[in-house]
């Protein structure tokens, strides 16, 4: 059922055509981005995508004609991304106004001699500090295989999956992580969305990312680059899409051992998201002794792998998947849920640290 508010109704009865700003633009542009790069329309396992499209623009239209100035209609825009419940589809606006906050620094810090506090602010380490200071996590790790470890995941918005697989891997040995992720992605893939845009994004940005963080060499590196060639010729032929099955061969024939000797804590709260829910499945399939101490996560869809555009008016950005993740082990839009709740001293990080030694002391 379509509506219109009294002043659209007003505008439409004279005759005149109600005045278009910039972010009326944004719109446009918005939905049609979305039409040529969104895998929603292909997703077989999501048939009632098209049809939710349609109606959450067609409200975001009429909800605009009402809206009086740009404030309001920058509102109406926000409101549509947020209308698809999915954590990687937004639209944000004055994104340079607030104030930047100081981030935590990614640290290990030894609490006492049987407990390691380990921070991990993001899995997107954004200047070559703070990719040192992971990477010196990552290297001391496979010595702490007997300790009491406290990953601190607090405000982890994610970033990319491949440093949470880099800790997983120096804390359990790389042969032990591919026989449990060979169990846990079987029957699993993704389905990518081929536009010339996307492509061009994963061929320019995506590759440029994945080099620069784990060097040009490495598997993660080289598995991708093939799987741009693959994508590339699908689009060739024709292709909207592109199904990648995720392949993980054991090392061996004989079952790995798990290295890990003690208790994992993991500290969690509502800002954490995508690739921080990723190495928490990741982590929860090494079958060792972990405990998540918070509040709930925040939950992605079978949509991943973020995408951010500039909207023609200059004042914000759109942000979209452009691939179908099929077969999560955790479900579609499914956060994770503390072992146990807390709440008074959640952002009280001296608190939480004397609680952990009480906990593992058991005083």
């Amino acid at each position: 059922m379509l509506f219109f508010c009294p002043l659209t109704w007003f505008i439409l009865l004279l005759g005149i055509s109600p005045a278009a700003s910039q972010i009326d633009d944004d719109l446009l542009f918005v939905e049609q981005t979305l039409k040529d790069n969104h895998p929603g329309f292909y997703n077989d396992f999501d048939p009632d995508f098209p049809k939710f499209f349609e109606s959450n623009f067609n409200t975001a239209r009429e909800k605009l004609h009402c809206a009086e100035t740009d404030d309001d209609k920058k509102n109406v825009l926000k409101e549509l991304g947020r209308s698809f419940e999915d954590s990687h589809l937004w639209v944000k606006y004055d994104l340079a106004s607030p104030q930047a906050t100081q981030t935590k620094n990614y640290e290990l810090e030894k609490l006492n001699e049987t407990i390691y506090w380990i921070t991990i602010p993001s899995f997107y380490p954004a200047t070559e500090e703070s990719k040192d200071a992971l990477q010196q996590i990552i290297h001391t790790l496979p010595t702490l295989r007997e300790k009491t470890l406290v990953f601190d995941l607090r405000g982890n918005r994610g970033g990319s999956c491949l440093w949470g697989r880099e800790l997983i891997n120096a804390l359990f040995g790389e042969d032990y992580v591919r026989e449990r992720l060979a169990y846990l992605y079987s029957h699993t893939g993704s389905l990518w969305r081929i536009s010339p845009d996307n492509l061009k994004h994963m061929v320019e940005q995506m590759s440029h990312s994945i080099k620069r963080h784990m060097g040009e060499n490495h598997p993660a590196t080289l598995q991708f680059m093939e799987l741009n060639q693959n994508i590339e010729k699908a689009f060739e032929q024709g292709e909207a899409t592109y199904f990648a099955p995720v392949i993980i061969e054991p090392s061996s024939s004989q079952p790995a051992l798990n290295p890990m000797k003690e208790h994992i804590f993991i500290l969690i709260d509502r800002n954490c998201y995508s690739a921080t829910l990723m190495f928490l499945d990741e982590l929860k399939a090494m079958q060792a002794e972990v405990t998540l101490l918070g509040e709930t996560t925040g939950a992605d869809s079978m949509y991943m792998e973020l995408r951010t555009v500039d909207l023609p008016s200059g004042l914000g950005k759109l942000g979209f998947p452009i691939r179908v993740y099929r077969g999560p082990s955790r479900g579609h839009n499914v956060p994770y849920h503390p072992d146990i709740r807390i709440m008074k001293i959640l952002q009280n990080t001296e608190e939480l640290k004397k609680m952990i030694i009480r906990m593992v002391e058991g005083t």
